[in-house]
């Protein structure tokens, strides 16, 4: 388990962010993706592929107002070169904004209703 300041996000909204950090980045409906958190505070994240069915599964975690994600079994992705992601939470909206190292950036926005 990973150890660091307590967030201060609900666990409720850190499903609701972990939701629509992994439909950002998978470019997928973050209605499809289920999200928990575990006592430890770690959020693991599944959705089911509509096209074929097969079932993809992450782990993420919220560090401030930064996203950090892996698959379920593999790394985290905060290495240099991956992206760096974070998050607003506006009401029912979830912005999230994902940086690349190139300077390139994306931003999506998702109503997820708490």
């Amino acid at each position: 388990a990973c150890s660091g300041p307590a967030n201060s996000v609900a666990p409720s909204d850190q499903a609701r962010v972990c939701r629509a950090a992994i439909g950002s980045v998978m470019g997928r409906d973050p209605a499809i993706i289920r999200a928990s958190v575990d006592s430890d505070g770690l959020v693991r994240v599944e959705y089911i592929r509509p096209d074929d069915r097969k079932l993809f599964a992450y782990k993420c975690r919220l560090e401030g107002t930064r996203v950090v994600w892996g698959n379920a079994d593999g790394r985290w992705r905060n290495d240099s070169q991956d992206s760096v992601i974070t998050f607003a939470l506006l009401g029912s909206a979830v912005s999230i904004i994902e940086k690349w190292p190139d300077g390139s950036s994306t931003e999506n926005t998702f109503d997820i209703p708490p």
